[in-house]
């Protein structure tokens, strides 16, 4: 806290115009709330309007729950008044990274927001006003940093230490005794409190005048004159310290942000950055001041960039885009910058003030989204498998526990006529699943051109696989052959969970269990080919993956299987492609919006 406080003084020295630092903050790419200890709304920025949905109203502090929607991470209920951060900061408090659900009538959909909150205090200690920064955390719920260091832990740690220090401000020619710890105390034999006297003192008070009932406030100055005289002088300093409050409440915003804040001469020379800066980029304050920057220049962008980047901030424009810079240990990072040019009252360009936002995380994250959407696009066409069979009803469906998915389900014709039927799934779910996937179909493909046995078709793919794969990656697989001529079903199984065929009461009437262990596990491994099964008129025959019949692993996994037979069961006079839709809508209600553990796939085929 003691370094936020020297990095605000040292804004607050350099940063005499307010229109400068609220130039700043309505640059900042985050929300920014100031009020005074009634409540009352002094400054409101618009990302915070943009944010929250409603701007500053003529509430009280007890009505900000309901007026702007506030409530707990559980999205009902209303977030305790008196608890709010802001409200906190008022009573002194300070306040880091606090989640708060925010619904009104300009956000409907709600967003969650991340709210830190500080008092501003006067020189004696007390709480004149409230800041709060917020960001919106909906997306990426990544918090920035936060202010680790706090005036009561530096305290504290003072008092633990165990040698006496003394702590000394010059003042003219002369050092003023302002703290010490209890190992001070206890050397000087409580004597250390004596060194506190001097022949000035300064004080600043509020006095009420008489004559007209208002306060004014005064900066009064105590003189001792040897051997009995007291000089008393008085100046008026309300409107001194006005500015110097409302400065500080400034200035303690913009240096608490999570953006990072560089502010130059009208050469480029810079004279401050913030605490953001610092962590961000890697320089410190001393490396930077004086410099231009330049510092920061990656080589991604040509000369032609910079000079129009130049030319727009020299002439009064304000600079707005996205920019490659680098940080001192070379590594290279997106950002949004704003420049805004400073202007005196003749309209002279004094400095420029530039607010960077680290963008990286989320850049990456967007071409991230971007290449695994296309890589669903690509296997969703893959797995759009569709046979048209008469005298069948056939439907499949995949339901990915991520962008991508590991199972997959597949029909097609065989040499001999008949109809091969397979499901499969991948340990594991993602990319690498996807691609295992997509190989295994191909595999699958290939040997079923050839050959119609199941269990020869298995034995194939297994010696491919083990080949291909590694120690932490095998695949579950079931091939059907259904010989249409004669409704004669057999089947070959490596580790797959098992298959069902339904009467036309909704009875089962066959377990297709497995008959082998996993593909890629070990080599030469034979498969037996199954007994075979007599289909009849309006039997359905039903494949799962385990994501369906081992929905909620910490429970019986019987009880999952026998949950999905009965929504088959239930639903068993609708069309293959109703049920399936039935069995998925079933299971979300289940799921109850808790995230999807695995990827679900199911296939059925009806003898109409």
């Amino acid at each position: 806290m003691q370094k936020s406080i020297n990095n605000v003084r040292n804004l607050g020295l350099y940063i005499s115009d307010r229109k400068m630092v609220r130039t700043v903050l309505n640059n900042l790419f985050e929300g920014v709330i100031i009020t005074d200890n009634t409540g009352k709304f002094l400054f409101f920025n618009n990302v915070a309007k943009k944010i929250i949905g409603l701007g500053p109203k003529k509430v009280m502090p007890s009505e900000w729950t309901e007026i702007y929607g506030c409530y707990l991470s559980d999205k009902k209920t209303p977030y305790p008044p008196e608890n709010l951060p802001l409200a906190r900061a008022l009573k002194g408090e300070e306040v880091f990274n606090e989640q708060i659900f925010i619904r009104n009538k300009k956000k409907s959909e709600g967003v969650f927001i991340s709210a830190s909150a500080v008092p501003i205090k006067n020189e004696e200690g007390e709480a004149i006003a409230g800041a709060v920064i917020l960001r919106d955390v909906t997306d990426t719920l990544q918090m920035n940093e936060r202010v680790k260091i706090s005036e009561k832990r530096v305290k504290a740690q003072l008092q633990g230490i165990p040698t006496p220090v003394f702590i000394w401000k010059k003042s003219g020619d002369e050092f003023i005794l302002i703290g010490f710890n209890d190992a001070a105390v206890k050397l000087t034999d409580d004597r250390v409190t004596c060194l506190r006297e001097r022949k000035v003192i300064t004080r600043e008070l509020s006095y009420r005048l008489r004559s007209t009932g208002k306060n004014k406030e005064l900066k009064v100055t105590y003189a001792f004159l040897p051997p009995d005289l007291v000089m008393v002088y008085a100046e008026d300093a309300s409107e001194r310290k006005n500015d110097k409050q409302a400065l500080k409440k400034l200035s303690s915003a913009v240096e608490q942000t999570a953006d990072s804040v560089i502010i130059t001469d009208p050469n480029g020379i810079i004279e401050y950055v913030n605490q953001a800066f610092e962590n961000t980029t890697g320089f410190s304050r001393k490396e930077v001041i004086g410099q231009t920057p330049q510092i920061l220049k990656s080589g991604m962008h040509d000369k032609l960039f910079y000079k129009n980047m130049w030319n727009d901030i020299t002439t009064g424009k304000t600079f707005r885009g996205s920019i490659v810079n680098k940080k001192k240990s070379g590594d290279l990072y997106w950002c949004e910058q704003t420049i805004t040019p400073m202007k005196d009252n003749k309209g002279n360009i004094t400095n420029f003030v530039s607010v960077i936002k680290d963008v990286t995380e989320i850049k990456e994250k967007r071409e991230q989204d971007v290449r695994l959407q296309v890589a669903r696009e690509i296997q969703e066409n893959l797995l759009k498998s569709k046979l048209e069979v008469p005298g069948y009803d056939i439907a499949g469906a995949t339901y990915p526990a991520v962008e991508t998915t590991g199972d997959y389900y597949d029909v097609f014709k065989l040499p001999d006529g008949s109809i091969g039927m397979v499901v499969a799934d991948v340990a594991g779910h993602g990319i690498g699943a996807a691609l295992i996937m997509t190989q295994t179909r191909a595999y699958v493909r290939a040997f079923s051109r050839t050959e119609s046995k199941p269990d020869v078709i298995l034995k194939l793919l297994n010696q491919e696989l083990f080949s291909d794969l590694d120690d932490h990656h095998f695949v579950t697989l079931i091939f059907a052959r259904l010989d249409t001529s004669n409704n004669i079903l057999d089947y070959a199984s490596a580790g797959h969970v098992p298959a069902y065929v339904f009467n036309h009461e909704g009875k089962i009437t066959s377990v297709l269990q497995s008959n082998g262990v996993p593909l890629g596990v070990m080599p030469d491994l034979k498969f037996e080919k199954s007994k075979k099964v007599q289909l009849s008129s309006s039997d359905m025959l039903v494949f799962f993956s385990d994501g369906i019949l081992e929905l909620f692993p910490q429970n019986d996994c019987d009880e999952d299987i026998e949950r999905a037979i009965d929504i088959i069961a239930r639903h068993k006079d609708k069309k293959s492609h109703q049920i399936l839709k039935c069995l998925h809508n079933e299971i979300q209600i289940l799921l109850d919006h808790k995230p999807q553990m695995d990827d679900m796939t199911s296939l059925i085929c009806r003898v109409l």
